[in-house]
């Protein structure tokens, strides 16, 4: 069994999943890493098994990153899971409806 923690990363942009797959490629001794290219599949992913940590896209198509939330707050056994949006947007109102919905920090 496996001691490495576990990350998932959420993201429908499949050349920036490929981008962050080669830049932390060296950490898989320390983590195993999941990517997922939307909501429904992340969601899919964390109903057979239990990440460490969550990173997700706000803008995408479809589900976004706050229908994410709003869907991992359900999720009673990963309220204790640290979860991060990324976007490109300093809009404050998206920093705001992200911590309200249980977001750990907007990157």
């Amino acid at each position: 069994m496996s001691n490495k923690k576990k990350i998932l990363f959420v993201d429908d942009d499949s050349n920036f999943l490929d981008g962050l797959r080669r830049m932390l490629h060296r950490q898989r001794v320390q983590w195993d890493m999941h990517f997922m290219a939307s909501v429904d599949e992340a969601l899919n992913a964390i109903s057979k098994t239990e990440y460490d940590v969550i990173v997700s896209d706000i803008m995408m198509p479809g589900k976004n990153g706050f229908d994410f939330l709003e869907a991992l707050g359900d999720l009673q056994r990963i309220h204790n899971v640290p979860t991060f949006l990324l976007t490109g947007n300093d809009e404050q109102t998206l920093k705001r409806r992200a911590l309200k919905l249980g977001e750990t920090a907007l990157l």
